[in-house]
């Protein structure tokens, strides 16, 4: 039987996208892969999903958006959030406590993988959409 996991693998060998693939446990796979927003940053982007089966429930992560590193501006931060997820369709960006923000998506996926792929591709584009007001908010974020 094909599963979900081993059909976007092979996209992703097909595609020669530099994916890490880890096992979670419990069946689960996390694959990781870096992206470069700009010169000095770079967003993490794990997407999970079961390894064996063939129709499945897909997260899809983009971390270090960027990390709000005053505690005042949290308010802001929200309602800036806020208003972008009132208009974004595809992710849902969110603030974590320890001021990281990140966008997440959930997408159910068959074998044929390829409305997943696009996803994972238009993520980047989602994100640099509206970092100009993530940025005016957080300010500048540099990797560390």
């Amino acid at each position: 039987m094909t599963t979900v996991a081993h059909a976007l693998e092979t996209l992703f060998a097909l595609k020669k996208v530099p994916v890490t693939k880890k096992e979670l446990g419990d069946n689960l796979n996390v694959y990781v892969m870096d992206y470069n927003l700009n010169a000095d940053h770079t967003t993490r982007l794990e997407i999970v999903l079961p390894n064996d089966l063939d129709r499945t429930d897909v997260q899809i992560t983009y971390r270090y958006v960027t990390m709000l590193n005053r505690y005042e501006k949290r308010q802001d931060m929200l309602e800036a959030l806020n208003e972008i997820n009132e208009s974004s369709s595809y992710y849902t960006f969110y603030l974590a406590q320890d001021g990281e923000v990140y966008a997440r998506a959930f997408i159910r996926s068959g074998v044929d993988v390829q409305c997943l792929y696009e996803s994972i591709v238009h993520g980047p584009a989602v994100i640099e959409n509206v970092y100009s007001k993530i940025e005016a908010v957080a300010g500048v974020f540099k990797n560390a």
